[in-house]
């Protein structure tokens, strides 16, 4: 008996002591020889003498479940400095000031416990486990579960999780932290981001957002997430999979439950917050200057036998040395006014530098015996990048939590919130960000005026004084909950909530004349005025009520739920521009012309009731199984086709609850996890596919004497009655772990999403006569993996963690009605292969002899006017030639598969300390593998595919040459065929969008108590905050690696965040 608790005693020390005691050993300077030696030495590394030794106290310190000393307890004087740690055999000894001292038991993975001296010499203390994990409470459709029940695949997000983040928006500040989910954007530009998210990849080529549930409340578009306050967010909760199916019809994308902050303090507690933050641009497209412009195209002309344009007249000096002025471009055949300038001008430095946002957050929070509220309103002013014209966003939120019990049995809650956000840009922004200009190009005349070059509108005074487009949203929403207890086991809930959403638009477009360097108007961008305005509003009401039944009998545990819900929205919207208004200054649109005005007006509506139930299984806390169903019915189907059922089932099993599992000692929690069920996805339907329509419009008539603009009827296509829902099936099986201690917990899940009746566009014979509507005609297949680790613990006042979660899924086209469409470069669809997949040549090289290129050029396919240093691509079907397909119908020719756009192997770090005052926080985010070819009909995915627009300076000094022969990328050339024949979609162009960025860097410190009490102050926190300040990419042309796989220039750049904020709470 004395081995075995010697022996086990031991093994306790390496699970839940070894690390903490290395930390201690390393900050005292003991080594390990002194403290296996002596088991003082422990408590020497880390006690801190004091002075007044009046009383020695000793004891020992053992754990509640198994009697067994803990080693490393960290033990305390309260509110001072002076501790000390269990040794080998769980005791201590410990001098404290006086007799009536406050004793602090500390240890990761138990419950604290302080224990007043009053005089005694010898404590020992009992540690229970810390359960709060598994009893948190977690958001689930319809009500909450204990986190330690749950048999789904669902992931929860606390509010630390928005704390002092630099995030106008919430799902910048998500981006790493869930499991499954990816959070792209594609601009960022302030109020305009276009964050996209996705929960377990793809689920239908029809869009499938996830379902977003505030407070008992769907939103009816995920892009409405964007608008809540970061501050307000006290947990978010992700359905990944049979969970979902409880949402039915609106579940394909996933589930996201948000619940808001509510008063949780006895007294009124006041929380102010302000933060300002330092804005710089981050990547983006690496351009050339006028040198490398110049020897580029100088090597391109040479290349091609012609003469270089810029070089005719002595031109070439100015371009390689510069010119402070202008000359006439007579090589151009033109004659004065037009001119030629020699600047040197990076205009991603003219368009775009540093600018700020300023965030400021105000609440008030208490709860009393019968009620709770808390009232909390925040503002933001976000200036853009952009450093001509006006670019802002700013959002003001108000939100009213309340809740009060009515009787002992009767509790109802609300919910109001306000939100006003408004942003402004150039009216004329597409053009700013597509027009950029060469590099010599002036930004503007010695006279201060808009200066251009061959009629070529430069984009800054095209910003500054193009005129704005305003926005302005206002979303206003009420909630109401009633619980009503029948009894301790039955429970009636009632939730109604309405929304009103506004849009409201206004722009106008202004004339800007532009000006050669003498001053002289040349031109005038765009050649007509225009003023505009629109407006329209979203009315959406939810109506939904349940019945809640709980039971314990013995060992067992019974939850059942049923209930039904309404909802239905109401959408109206209108817009008129006028053009040629007879002012500059004033913009309204009765100053337009009374025959260049339009309009437009459009309304529609939907629908969608739902029956609902679910049922809970408990049996012993080890045995778990749930089954959830919905009945939906939608106003978007023909009659007959309006309803479905879906429904999941899920099962858990606790092994560490197991009497065989009591024995090992080391693992706190093991549970296993499977999951089946349906969900929908109505998203590729309109709102009336079903009926025979007309669309009335506004058609240009070019013919009779006098064309002009009439009303026009258009059929839509023809309709389908038979068209349903798309039916998800989903399959997930998991495991969640926690050992020595729960210090280190994790996870990982496998899932599988089957749509084997997508809805898909079909194509019929010309004959057929109009659009034929899609079919429920598709099959995608999606499957993946998840997986978190975390490990916490803490040594004395050290507390530290590492968190890191890594995902992956794959997509496959298994059907879509036999189509085969494909060609070299991104291929959106393709049976049997991944969504979003690229297909391409195998290069071999480049042509390096005169006889190599000889007998290339007689393959047919092979463009004739190819010379040294082009490329040459395999001829893998062996038919002698260079082919898309191969001879036959349905045979593949020289072009294969390459690989998919979309980002695998995603991951994240989350590390992080908190040290007495002071708490550090870093999360690193990144992308393993990632395929990217650039569109090649954009501008910078070759050199000189518009010679007359700067180039990627990715391709300066690294094309082929005979003094470059080893370069990656062709010859220089001018020759559309040949450019277009080198820059065909191949193995040699793929880059690697993998990286690793540091999104969010927190280095925080709080006032001590002592000063605190003083100033009558709960709480002052200051704190540094830095977002995307660091990354690491195997992108090559300059773009960032979130940013989508085009290389479009027409995107505003993304920025890097510097961020000072202080929190106080009163």
């Amino acid at each position: 008996m004395f081995m075995k608790t010697e022996c086990y005693t031991k093994r306790r020390l390496l699970q839940k002591g070894t690390i903490g005691m290395f930390l201690l050993m390393a900050m005292g300077g003991t080594s390990y020889n002194q403290v296996m030696a002596s088991p003082g030495a422990l408590k020497e590394a880390v006690e801190v003498n004091n002075t007044e030794r009046e009383v020695n106290v000793t004891g020992t310190v053992t754990a509640v479940s198994d009697g067994l000393p803990l080693p490393g307890v960290t033990v305390k004087v309260k509110g001072t400095t002076t501790g000390t740690a269990t040794d080998l055999d769980g005791k201590y000894s410990l001098n404290v000031p006086d007799e009536g001292a406050v004793l602090v038991f500390s240890f990761v993975g138990f419950e604290s416990q302080e224990i007043p001296v009053e005089g005694r010499s010898v404590i020992n203390v009992d540690l229970s486990e810390d359960l709060e994990d598994l009893n948190e409470v977690v958001v689930v459709g319809y009500g909450t579960q204990n986190k330690a029940s749950v048999s789904g695949s669902i992931a929860t997000v606390g509010e630390d999780a928005f704390v002092s983040r630099a995030a106008a928006n919430p799902l910048a500040a998500l981006q790493g932290q869930v499991p499954g989910m990816s959070i792209t954007r594609s601009s960022g530009q302030p109020g305009e981001e276009g964050y996209d998210f996705k929960i377990r990849g793809l689920t239908s080529l029809n869009a499938t957002d996830p379902l977003v549930i505030v407070d008992d409340v769907p939103y009816t578009n995920a892009d409405a997430i964007s608008s809540l306050n970061p501050n307000d967010i006290e947990s978010m909760t992700v359905l990944k999979d049979a969970s979902a199916a409880i949402y039915g019809a609106r579940a394909a994308g996933g589930v996201i439950l948000i619940t808001t902050k509510k008063g949780k303090t006895g007294k009124p507690q006041v929380t102010f917050n302000t933060r300002f933050t330092l804005k710089t641009p981050g990547l983006d497209k690496t351009l050339t200057n006028r040198r490398q412009y110049f020897e580029m195209f100088d090597e391109a002309s040479e290349n091609d036998g012609v003469a270089n344009r810029w070089d005719q007249q002595g031109y070439g000096e100015y371009f390689l040395n510069g010119y402070d002025g202008a000359l006439s471009p007579t090589v151009f055949g033109f004659d004065y006014p037009y001119d030629q300038t020699f600047a040197d001008n990076n205009w991603q430095d003219v368009l775009w530098g540093n600018n700020t946002m300023m965030a400021n957050n105000l609440s008030i929070a208490g709860k009393t015996d019968k009620s709770n509220y808390r009232i909390s309103i925040g503002h933001i002013d976000d200036q853009g990048l952009l450093q001509w014209g006006n670019n802002s966003v700013k959002r003001t939120s108000v939100r009213a939590n309340y809740g009060m019990d009515i009787t002992e049995k009767l509790k109802v809650s609300t919910v109001l919130s306000y939100e006003r956000e408004k942003t402004v840009e150039p009216s004329l922004m597409d053009r700013v960000l597509t027009d950029f200009d060469p590099p010599f190009i002036a930004s503007e005349n010695p006279l201060g005026q808009p200066y251009t070059w061959m009629n070529v509108a430069t984009p800054n005074w095209l910003a500054e004084l193009g005129g704005d487009s305003y926005v302005t949203r206002n979303r206003l929403s009420a909630n109401l909950k009633l619980d009503y207890d029948v009894n301790e086991d039955l429970k009636l809930v009632g939730v109604g909530g309405a929304k009103y959403w506004s849009n409201d638009s206004k722009y106008w477009e202004n004339i800007v004349t532009f000006y050669n360097w003498d001053g002289v108007p040349l031109v005038d961008q765009p050649s007509r005025s225009r003023a505009g305005q629109g407006s329209n509003v979203t009315n959406y009401f939810n109506y939904s009520a349940y019945a809640d039944y709980n039971k314990t009998l013995g060992k067992h545990y019974i939850n059942v739920m049923a209930g039904g819900s309404f909802e239905q929205n109401d959408y109206d919207a209108f817009s008129a521009y006028r053009y040629d208004l007879i002012s500059s200054e004033i913009h309204t649109l009765n100053t337009g012309a009374a025959d260049q005005q339009f309009n437009d007006a459009t309304a529609n509506a939907w629908a969608i009731g739902s029956a609902f139930g679910r049922l809970n299984y408990d049996y012993d806390g080890k045995y778990f199984l749930e089954a959830n169903v919905r009945h939906d019915g939608s106003s978007r189907f023909a009659p007959g086709y309006q309803w479905d059922t879906f429904g999941g089932v899920m099962a858990a099993w606790r092994i560490s609850e197991e009497d065989f599992m009591k024995g090992v000692g080391f693992i706190d929690n093991l549970k296993l996890r499977a999951s089946y069920g349906s969900v929908g996805n109505q998203s590729g339907i309109g709102l009336y596919d079903y009926i025979p329509s007309i669309t009335l419009g506004n058609n240009y008539y070019p013919f009779g004497e006098s064309p002009q603009f009439i009303n026009a009827a258009v059929t839509s296509g023809l309709v389908s009655l038979d068209r349903t829902w798309e039916r998800v099936i989903t399959k997930n099986i998991g495991v969640d772990f926690g050992v020595l201690g729960n210090r280190l917990t994790g996870s990982f899940d496998y899932f599988v999403k089957d749509n084997p009746n997508m809805l898909v566009g079909v194509t019929y014979p010309a004959v057929l006569g109009d659009n034929a509507p899609d079919t429920n005609s598709g099959h995608l297949k999606t499957w993946g993996y998840e997986a978190v680790l975390g490990w916490r613990d803490k040594v004395g006042d050290f507390s530290y963690h590492i968190d890191l979660v890594y995902f992956d899924n794959r997509t496959e086209l298994l059907s879509m009605e036999g189509a085969d469409s494909y060609q070299a470069g991104y291929v959106r669809t393709r049976e049997g292969y991944p969504i979003n997949s690229y297909f391409g040549y195998i290069s071999d090289g480049f042509i390096t002899s005169e006889d190599e290129l000889a007998e290339y050029m007689t393959m047919p396919g092979v463009p004739q006017q190819l010379a040294l240093g082009d490329a040459k691509y395999k001829d893998l079907d062996g038919n002698g030639r260079i082919n898309v397909y191969g001879e036959n119908e349905g045979e593949e020719g020289d072009v294969v598969f390459l690989g998919d756009s979309d980002p695998h192997h995603n991951f994240s770090l989350n590390t992080g300390f908190n040290w007495k005052n002071f708490d550090f926080t870093a999360i690193f985010q990144g992308v393993a593998q990632r395929d990217v070819i650039r569109d090649p009909g954009n501008t910078l995915s070759s050199p000189f595919r518009r010679w007359w627009k700067n180039q990627n300076s990715l391709f300066y000094d690294n094309t082929w040459s005979e003094e470059r022969p080893n370069a990656p990328y062709p010859r220089l050339t001018l020759n559309g065929g040949v450019r277009s024949w080198n820059y065909n979609a191949s193995d040699r162009l793929i880059q690697s969008g993998a990286y690793m960025r540091l999104k969010n860097l927190i280095v925080g410190y709080s006032l001590p108590q002592s000063v605190l009490d003083k100033i009558k102050i709960q709480k002052v926190r200051v704190y540094f905050n830095g977002t995307d300040i660091w990354e690491t990419t195997g992108i090559k042309d300059g773009f960032d690696p979130e940013k989508n796989i085009n290389s479009n220039v027409s995107y505003y750049p993304f920025y890097r965040t510097y961020t000072l904020g202080l929190d106080i709470t009163f």
